[in-house]
């Protein structure tokens, strides 16, 4: 079957949509992920030389009033200087309507592109001083959270917040395939659990904005070399500004953790990339003395079961059964328990 069968949609519907009556040549991208999940980019040339992204998306998270919301946050980042794609109206003035089951909504094509010889890296200072701006000239809040959000699910498909769900994951799979562990997993998971409960009200009371959320390096545009902007707002929403400040300083991180195999779990380098990235942000995005207070336990709670970590705790494991397993369970009470990470003299 086709991907334009998969559509349930005749895709001249879609660009009539949006007033182009004669569409000329088009692709389409399958960006799906998984049957709960399915989206789909339709990038169309027309006679009159017009182009138009028209996207299409069924599942929980994809609905008009978000999109309007996406949209809103698109103008937002470009009149703080962030180049975003725009959302285009449609011609019954909406950003996002149905047919069908799918959701659709249209961009303009993106004035600059995604460049995979840039690193990462090489755009940190560029990105994260942007992400601070954003943070001191917050949008208007959104009514849902993003991926990152510590307490609350981004969608229905999710069963618990991520960092939380990566937790309860590589616990349950140490418990399961080496039971002799099973005593320390559940005291580590009981204290684990007992300071999230706690922390949860103070997390509550953090300064809040509203971020792009998706900040991967196919989302990242680049004009000469510089970091100019960001596509893809479909993650967006509404997170304390000292989570998303942390995760996306962590993606800025690459160590492959090997100490922790050497029974050392202080990662010195990757503490000194975070301050770092912090005070990038901090260059725009004044950090109060509730955020600075607080972050000693974000940090507890967020990076032994961040995505980096998380994935090397599985990889041990795939590759090396229970040979890792004390240094991984110390990595992990020891970053959950330190209480020795400031940020004062960065932010």
């Amino acid at each position: 079957m086709s991907i334009d069968e998969n559509l349930c949609f005749d895709i001249t519907d879609a660009l009539r949509l949006y007033g182009v009556e004669e569409p000329g040549t088009y692709e389409i991208s399958d960006n799906s992920h998984g049957d709960g999940d399915k989206r789909f980019t339709i990038f169309a040339s027309c006679p009159k030389g017009e182009e138009i992204v028209i996207k299409a998306a069924r599942n929980s998270f994809t609905t008009p009033e978000r999109v309007e919301g996406w949209a809103e946050l698109t103008e937002h980042y470009n009149n703080l200087g962030v180049y975003a794609p725009r959302f285009l109206r449609s011609a019954d003035g909406e950003y996002g309507t149905y047919l069908g089951d799918y959701c659709i909504y249209a961009e303009e094509f993106a004035k600059y592109s995604p460049d995979e010889t840039i690193s990462r890296e090489a755009s940190a200072e560029a990105l994260l001083t942007s992400l601070g701006r954003v943070a001191a000239n917050p949008a208007q809040s959104v009514p849902w959270p993003s991926p990152y959000a510590m307490f609350d699910k981004f969608c229905t498909e999710y069963e618990v917040p991520e960092i939380y769900e990566n937790a309860l994951n590589i616990m349950r799979e140490v418990r399961e395939k080496f039971p002799e562990y099973e005593s320390r997993t559940a005291a580590i998971m009981k204290e684990y659990e007992r300071r999230r409960a706690e922390f949860e009200p103070v997390y509550r009371a953090l300064p809040k904005a509203v971020f792009q959320a998706d900040m991967n390096n196919t989302n990242l545009l680049f004009n000469g070399g510089e970091f100019v902007g960001l596509m893809d707002f479909n993650l967006s929403g509404t997170d304390a500004i000292l989570d998303y400040a942390f995760y996306e300083s962590c993606y800025f991180i690459k160590s492959d953790l090997d100490g922790i195999t050497q029974g050392d779990p202080r990662i010195i380098s990757v503490e000194e990339r975070i301050r770092r990235n912090f005070a990038y942000v901090a260059r725009e995005y004044a950090f109060n003395d509730a955020e600075r207070a607080a972050f000693n336990t974000f940090y507890n709670l967020a990076f032994p079961f961040w995505g980096h970590n998380f994935v090397m705790y599985k990889k041990w494991i795939h590759d090396h059964g229970a040979l890792y397993i004390p240094q991984i369970l110390d990595f992990i009470e020891f970053h959950m328990t330190r209480t020795d990470i400031s940020l004062q003299d960065i932010i």
